[in-house]
């Protein structure tokens, strides 16, 4: 199935969503720095073996394509909430934040456990002028739902894949309906996401397509 096609099964208008790319200057500078950076820390860590390879942290940027669809899929819905869970360096949140400030409305809370990672989320997004459309949290994902209090819209998965079955079950009560949940890595980690993709595909409640973009999106939608 085409990635339009795929989208017209969740209740998409495709036609609408392919006009709406129209990502800031600031903001489509700050991610491709990302990604530049990250390739220059994996080619360093080619160059050593063992523990060295560690000295080298990699912030695993969205891939381009997915980062553009996450940038189009916001402007399009224009959620009030959207959630992410690992935050890393900032880029796909930089792709949400940026198309809630076109959208003038919503707000990108962004999960982070690493302090080095979130510390430098922060600058990112400064440097992306999406200051007003984001808020951070340095804490576990598992700890950030506990305390989840708001209805969400919107929620991005990007940590540890093998308890996004267990976040789904912490999220459901918050989840709006029409809501979309978008799970990155569908493909090259599918082993881990073994369990998220069993249980989406099972519940009356979630219609499910997979999208073959960078690493692969696992693209759920609320019915009710």
């Amino acid at each position: 199935m085409s990635r339009l096609l795929a989208l017209q099964e969740l209740g998409i208008d495709t036609d609408e969503l392919e006009n709406l790319f129209d990502m800031p200057e600031d903001a489509v500078e700050v991610v491709h720095q990302i990604e530049e950076d990250d390739q220059e820390q994996a080619s360093k860590a080619e160059q050593v073996v063992g523990k060295e390879k560690f000295k080298f942290l990699r912030s695993w940027p969205v891939a381009r394509e997915a980062g553009e669809l996450l940038y189009m899929l916001v402007r399009y819905l224009k959620p009030e909430t959207i959630l992410e869970l690992g935050t890393s360096f900032g880029s796909s949140g930089i792709y949400m934040a940026s198309a809630a400030a076109e959208n003038s409305t919503g707000e990108l809370i962004t999960v982070e456990v690493s302090k080095l990672k979130h510390s430098q989320a922060k600058q990112n997004f400064r440097d992306a002028k999406v200051d007003e459309y984001f808020r951070q949290e340095i804490m576990a994902a598992d700890q950030y739902l506990k305390k989840l209090s708001q209805p969400v819209d919107f929620v991005f998965l990007d940590c540890d894949r093998s308890r996004y079955a267990f976040y789904l079950d912490q999220l459901l009560p918050y989840l709006k309906r029409g809501a979309l949940l978008v799970a990155d890595n569908a493909i090259d980690r599918s082993d881990d996401m073994e369990a998220y993709h069993k249980k989406v595909l099972s519940m009356n409640n979630i219609r499910t397509v997979l999208l073959e973009i960078g690493d692969g999106l696992l693209i759920s939608r609320m019915l009710k």
